[in-house]
């Protein structure tokens, strides 16, 4: 039941503007949710991220909405938290990389159907054009809430720039109970949040250079366990 007939949301952003805009019809409402209309924002051209942070409130629980802007488009953090993977042990443990190859181009499709249905391609065939070519990778693209040429040709470039070079994901776990020699905890809960700018430091990892890899971190989750997973954001594969 919402309290009073209000949901246990701090909205911090009421009141901005900015450079962007997406309808949803209200006829469709249906079909919707309050996930599907944040991604498709999040998911466009120079799309912000967003976020819902859950806190105590007392004895209640309640979720603080964080945005990022048109200036910024990633949410703001004060500390760059670097997490250690190396041959003798370190706090990011059970460490696995996903490798891809890139996508040239991807074909969006929107509202209407057969003839009439909106298109959109966008393309970047810049690695097949190169001496020792990658082969041609494609992708497809529905979204048919979209009537606008604008937003479909956004969607797809976004989605290309995201793709159109080699890449990997890097994921981990981490132990939140864990502490230092002082008796401190090294990555308690609520220190990090998916989203933020993180550094990997990887040490003999298989196929891997040593060094120190910036991402972001993208996905936490677990099992009631002091195990909590955590999932980063894709980077360009560094060897290609």
């Amino acid at each position: 039941m919402k309290p009073g007939g209000r949901l246990p949301i701090d909205w911090n952003n009421r009141g901005e503007s900015g450079n962007h805009s997406m309808d949803f019809k209200g006829f469709d409402a249906g079909n919707q949710s309050c996930r599907q209309i944040l991604e498709s924002i999040a998911n466009t051209e120079n799309g912000i991220d967003m976020q819902f942070r859950p806190y105590l409130a007392g004895n209640t629980v309640r979720f603080s909405f964080q945005a990022a802007s048109d200036g910024d488009v990633h949410l703001g953090q004060s500390t760059v938290h670097r997490l250690y993977c190396r041959r003798y042990g370190g706090d990011l443990e059970n460490v696995t990389i996903d490798h891809i190859g890139p996508v040239m181009r991807v074909y969006a499709a929107g509202a209407g159907s057969d003839k009439a249905q909106l298109g959109y391609l966008a393309e970047d065939l810049s690695l097949c054009l190169q001496s020792d070519p990658w082969p041609l990778r494609e992708m497809t693209l529905s979204n048919t809430d979209t009537d606008k040429a604008e937003q479909l040709a956004a969607s797809a470039r976004g989605n290309l720039n995201a793709n159109r070079l080699p890449l990997m994901q890097i994921k981990g776990e981490v132990n939140v109970n864990d502490h230092d020699s002082t008796g401190l905890p090294v990555n308690p809960l609520g220190s990090f949040w998916p989203g933020e700018r993180m550094e990997i430091a990887l040490d003999g990892f298989p196929g891997m250079n040593d060094g120190i890899y910036q991402t972001r971190l993208m996905q936490m989750s677990g099992d009631e366990t002091a195990q909590v997973k955590l999932t980063f954001d894709v980077m360009t594969d560094p060897i290609r």
